[in-house]
């Protein structure tokens, strides 16, 4: 695939053929540029929705696993060796994030109950609400604003975007590049209890 093709990238909706996606996401694991535009063709198309829906009804919820598969994309792409087709490989990251999703859902206050005490369980939840909440005030503006409306607030994607006075793509994406700072952060040791 020509530099030129993936360089350039402006967040059309040019679809791009299996063998050119599957180029591009060979060349995301030691190219920014290359990843950026994965990315944004992961997301603007997509791509990740039909594994995620086979597990998952909620709109909300939907939303927030393709923000995850993102994120997991991302810091995981330089295990995509070409052996089978991108969007093979794609989905089998978003059914794992879908199933991790709903596992944390499920059996987080399990978890929790069987290994730690009322008091260790609070304690531990104030000390990571507090780092996290630290991280996210750290975030430049317009993404900060849109991680505190949809994830601290828990408002829904199109209440964010009203509020944010932009098009709900536009809120969808601020969150997502929000929510992998924070990742980021988390990852390199700025999340601390």
């Amino acid at each position: 695939v020509p530099r030129c093709q993936t360089d350039h990238i402006t967040g059309s909706n040019v679809r791009r053929g299996a063998d050119e996606l599957d180029e591009l996401a060979r060349r995301s694991g030691d190219d920014p540029i290359a990843l950026d535009a994965l990315l944004r063709h992961v997301d603007e198309d997509r791509l990740a929705d039909p594994a995620i829906r086979r597990l998952l009804a909620d709109e909300d919820r939907i939303a927030d696993v393709r923000q995850d598969v993102l994120i997991a994309v991302a810091s995981s792409i330089g295990s995509f060796r070409g052996e089978a087709r991108f969007t093979t490989w794609l989905h089998s990251v978003a059914r794992n994030t879908a199933i991790a999703h709903l596992r944390r859902r499920s059996s987080d206050s399990a978890v929790l109950e069987d290994w730690m005490s009322p008091s260790e369980r609070m304690s531990s939840m104030i000390a990571e609400r507090q780092a996290v909440r630290a991280i996210v005030e750290g975030l430049p503006e317009r993404y900060r604003r849109a991680v505190e409306l949809r994830d601290i607030d828990g408002l829904p994607y199109a209440e964010v975007a009203t509020a944010l006075g932009v098009k709900l793509n536009t809120a969808r994406s601020l969150i997502a590049r929000g929510r992998g700072l924070v990742a980021a952060a988390v990852e390199s040791g700025g999340l601390r209890g």
